[in-house]
């Protein structure tokens, strides 16, 4: 090593390079519900958006808790400012998806409270 470097924790070397990874889940479109066959469709895709937002949601708190645990190995000042920030990132995605979830809830009931269709 040279001057001025110093010996870090593997742990804090892997949470300073920490990047947010890309979210796979792709929300359901609100089409007009006018036919029992579009509403077990959106249902079915509502199904796999809801796991895959759940598995998503799961890993970015396993990635909190990675970064948060890596705080107890010793850090200078600047690279507790960069896993914080990482970890208020993370905070703020959780957030901003909790809301997106109600606010999607809410439109499809309103979408199907006025719908009373039947299977054909």
């Amino acid at each position: 090593m040279g001057a001025g470097e110093v010996d870090l924790h593997p742990k804090v070397a892997a949470t300073l390079v920490y990047e947010l990874s890309a979210d796979p889940c792709k929300k359901p479109k609100l089409r007009g519900f006018s036919h029992y066959v579009a509403i077990k469709r959106h249902n079915e895709e509502k199904a796999a958006w809801v796991e895959c937002d759940q598995i998503y949601s799961t890993a970015l708190l396993a990635d909190f808790d990675e970064l948060k645990s890596s705080v107890q190995l010793g850090l200078t000042v600047p690279q507790a400012r960069k896993i914080l920030s990482a970890m208020a990132l993370i905070q703020n995605v959780l957030e901003e998806r909790h809301k997106a979830r109600k606010a999607y809830h809410r439109a499809v009931e309103r979408k199907f409270s006025n719908t009373t269709l039947q299977p054909e």
